[in-house]
């Protein structure tokens, strides 16, 4: 099965379409949209690495709307862009950290966003509390 990434253009929401369907419906506001007329963001047949993709499309485009980053995406295809799992594999070595530390690997990774976006990330999906102030701890251990 052909997995690709795509966003909405009703409702500019990033997510994992199947290839085999021609016209998919989005999963947010449930409106149709031709899969061929949309951008791929990735396109291939591991499911993983497609959610993978699409989450960190979503962290890229941030509050900044697809637009934003249609418009510099000349710039992004130069700059090596990780994703939210390459930041959470670098800092689960630690057992604490700041959100000093995750600006400190966002910028050797080279991603776009920003200490606070990948703290709520995080945050969401249950994967690191704050036991003190500014200070944050994996909820489990994750493999490196």
């Amino acid at each position: 099965m052909l997995f690709v990434v795509v966003v909405c253009p009703a409702c500019k929401r990033v997510q994992v379409a199947e290839a085999r369907t021609a016209r998919p419906s989005c999963r947010a506001c449930g409106k149709p949209f031709e899969l061929t007329s949309r951008k791929a963001f990735y396109q291939g047949e591991d499911a993983d690495e497609a959610r993978r993709v699409a989450a960190k499309v979503a962290l890229q485009v941030g509050g900044a709307g697809i637009e934003a980053v249609a418009e510099s995406a000349a710039a992004s295809e130069r700059e090596r862009v990780a994703s939210l799992e390459d930041v959470v594999r670098a800092l689960s070595r630690r057992a604490e950290f700041t959100a000093e530390d995750v600006t400190d690997e966002l910028r050797r990774l080279r991603v776009t966003s920003t200490a606070e976006r990948v703290v709520e990330a995080l945050r969401r999906e249950n994967r690191l509390y704050e036991p003190r102030s500014g200070r944050f701890r994996w909820v489990s251990s994750l493999d490196a």
